[in-house]
């Protein structure tokens, strides 16, 4: 254990600020009077060229909401030394003008519990890299939800944990599927099977109980193998489901509305000469 002294405080303080990952700076009115190494690298100048700089030097003009960066650092950093410590997303730039998108948290540094009233601690981390991939994903499931929309049948997506995460309208409306089930985000496959054998659907999978029948689906979607089969619903109307393992985990399953088809093919052998 420390004692309790100002060297070993110091030490520790300056032992935790070089090993941080993130970058740390303190800033004192509206200079920087220390930083540690990985804000160096951060922004691409050495400690003395940050100890000589204000947070503006390492803002893009403008935020990326269009904001006045030295109005809104001001404004966050008042709240800061009130106590109030603020995180928020920032367009920083480096020494050589190049701009990224940070993460930064201010708080106003206390010694033994009294205000230091003009310090505050920045920690600044480059999400850059986070930002493009969330952009990318966000962008991937518009697609998909277009394609989704867009498609002629209905359509499923199932993870791995059996969780539907996808769909389209035309699913829902062909199934008839209870839309509080999926008002509140991806639901269980296995709550949509109990929700539908609880109103009589699946009797043409011969359970003789709920729970026989909800045992005989949660089977055929765990097996994880394709699968292909007819259902003829309460309405009369026949859907075929063909369902298939994607790659990673998963499963994707297709319902396309047949009784049009079946109809005509039954009425053709009805009318066959022989």
């Amino acid at each position: 254990m420390l004692g309790n002294t100002d060297v070993s405080k110091e030490a520790l303080y300056r032992a935790m600020v070089e090993l941080a990952l993130d970058a740390l700076l303190v800033l004192e009115g509206a200079v920087f009077v220390d930083c540690n190494s990985s804000a160096e690298k951060l922004f691409g100048v050495s400690r003395t060229q940050l100890l000589a700089s204000t947070p503006l030097d390492f803002s893009a003009p403008q935020q990326i909401d269009g904001r006045d960066s030295k109005v809104a650092a001001n404004e966050f950093i008042a709240l800061a030394m009130q106590g109030q410590t603020q995180r928020f997303e920032w367009l920083s730039r480096k020494a050589d003008g190049s701009q990224f998108i940070s993460e930064v948290g201010i708080s106003r540094l206390d010694d033994d519990g009294t205000a230091v009233t003009r310090r505050v601690i920045l920690v600044v981390r480059d999400i850059s890299e986070r930002k493009r991939i969330e952009n990318t994903t966000r962008i991937q499931s518009e697609q998909l939800q277009i394609l989704l929309d867009n498609f002629p049948g209905g359509v499923s997506l199932l993870d791995d944990n059996l969780r539907i995460v996808a769909w389209n309208n035309a699913l829902l409306h062909m199934l008839d599927l209870p839309l509080e089930l999926f008002s509140a985000g991806p639901p269980l496959i296995q709550d949509v099977f109990i929700a539908n054998i609880a109103r009589g659907e699946y009797a043409e999978f011969g359970g003789q109980t709920e729970a026989e029948t909800l045992a005989i689906l949660m089977a055929v979607v765990q097996r994880m193998q394709p699968y292909l089969y007819e259902r003829t619903r309460q309405d009369d109307t026949i859907i075929e489901v063909r369902g298939a393992p994607i790659a990673g985990g998963g499963f994707v399953t297709i319902c396309t509305d047949v009784t049009a088809k079946r109809k005509i093919e039954k009425n053709t052998s009805d009318n066959r000469f022989f």
